[in-house]
């Protein structure tokens, strides 16, 4: 009886460890996909919740953030395709969210809204890429997916912001 309850505790321990190494970045990636911060918050914890059912299995996965990115992406899938989640209105600005922090900061969300402008498969890859800091051969991996696909959706999201952004960052590379 008492090793059932440091398993649980040991449970709910790699849950927190995990919350509070990943939940930040997880919540970000989440409201780019999802566009609605409630939503993205909804999306993390059930993320967490799916994660924690396969706690037990921890040690066998090479690469935790990996994942959990593919958790939480499947999971922002799947409330894409529910019926209410055409119905909502997304169209509030970035800056009225506070999706960074509670305190109100002055950035300049161009890129960001850039960034969201793109289409689901080219924002979810600039994502990966940029917020994330995976590599081509990582996003592959998570989203099985070819890795020529994925450099090919990298290159045309970078034209894609290109275009929008022209002008905004002083003739500076990609």
């Amino acid at each position: 009886m008492n090793n059932a309850y440091n398993i649980t505790n040991f449970d709910d321990y790699q849950l927190e460890r995990l919350m509070n190494t990943y939940g930040t970045c997880l919540l970000r990636m989440s409201y780019i996909y999802l566009k609605d911060s409630l939503l993205a918050e909804d999306a993390v914890q059930e993320s967490f919740i799916k994660a924690y059912r396969h706690i037990k299995d921890i040690s066998k996965i090479k690469n935790e953030k990996a994942w959990l990115i593919r958790i939480t992406i499947n999971t922002c899938k799947d409330m894409r395709r529910k019926a209410w989640f055409k119905m909502v209105d997304r169209s509030k600005a970035i800056e009225d969210l506070n999706l960074y922090s509670k305190h109100k900061t002055d950035f300049d969300d161009t890129v960001s809204a850039a960034v969201m402008a793109l289409s689901t498969k080219y924002r979810e890859v600039i994502l990966l890429y940029y917020y994330q800091d995976m590599s081509i051969k990582e996003i592959s991996a998570i989203r099985g997916i070819k890795e020529s696909t994925i450099n090919s959706r990298l290159n045309r999201a970078r034209k894609q912001l290109e275009g929008n952004l022209e002008g905004w960052y002083f003739n500076e590379q990609f």
